[in-house]
């Protein structure tokens, strides 16, 4: 299996991952975190179990993921309000 760094520049991998993490995420506000499977978030992401856990090591894993890439995009939009150019 690749690295993650170079994981994440695969075009396939980064899609697969877009797909968890948006069902993942509608899946939380229609039921809340703690009624959530990955046996949900796959079948609304349109993959298999095997897919999940080759990107998540469980739902717990997948939240984290997607808090620090919303922190790291949240930084960057920071740093373009606050550069006065």
């Amino acid at each position: 299996m690749l690295p993650k760094s170079a994981q994440s520049q695969d075009p396939r991998v980064r899609r697969t991952r877009q797909w968890l993490q948006a069902a993942f995420l509608e899946l939380v506000l229609e039921k809340g975190f703690e009624q959530v499977t990955v046996n949900d978030i796959t079948a609304r992401a349109g993959v298999n179990r095997a897919t999940f856990y080759k990107h998540y090591l469980d739902k717990w894993d997948l939240l984290t993921s997607w808090v620090g890439e919303m922190r790291l995009l949240l930084d960057a939009q920071a740093a373009t309000l606050l550069d006065p150019r």
